[in-house]
């Protein structure tokens, strides 16, 4: 919740611009190696990822050509990977490892994939977050509904006059 909303000029606050423009600025560099070649950008943002804002707006995984899996949960994608037999180190590989002190476990930040993909398809066909406190523990389905409502702005195309 820090990374989406927080405090003016605090730490948090500039680690996360800091890496933001360190996304940025790959996708920049990536749109440049594309470009020369006569290539496409992937981007590889999944549903999980954009409906609970753990990704950079207008980063590299989310400033694409074409993005395949942003329709696929990350419980879905995992399956998949596995079943095309996407090599081991691929499928294990830490999320961002090199734009924070710490790792980030997305996992463990959002209280497994599977609980939280589940919450998540629910919450986005609208059923409301008190039907599902009898099914899944209170504390994560508000928690997770407070990080898609919190990131809504991030779903947004920029704003236009007309």
């Amino acid at each position: 919740m820090d990374r989406l909303d927080p405090e003016e000029n605090s730490w948090t606050a500039r680690a996360n611009a800091y890496g933001m423009t360190k996304h940025r600025i790959r996708m920049a560099w990536l749109y440049q190696f594309a470009e020369t070649r006569k290539l496409l950008v992937v981007g590889c943002i999944n549903r999980t990822e954009y409906l609970t804002g753990s990704f950079s707006k207008w980063g590299i995984d989310h400033c694409a050509d074409i993005i395949p899996v942003i329709h696929i949960f990350r419980t879905q994608l995992e399956k998949i990977a596995e079943f095309i037999q996407v090599p081991d180190f691929i499928r294990n590989k830490a999320s961002d490892p090199d734009l924070y002190p710490a790792k980030i476990n997305k996992d463990t930040l959002l209280g497994g994939f599977t609980i939280a993909d589940h919450i998540l398809h629910n919450l986005e066909n609208n059923i409301d977050k008190k039907e599902l406190y009898g099914i899944y523990n209170r504390k994560i389905v508000d928690y997770l509904y407070a990080l898609y409502e919190s990131s809504k702005h991030m779903r947004e195309s920029p704003y236009h006059l007309s």
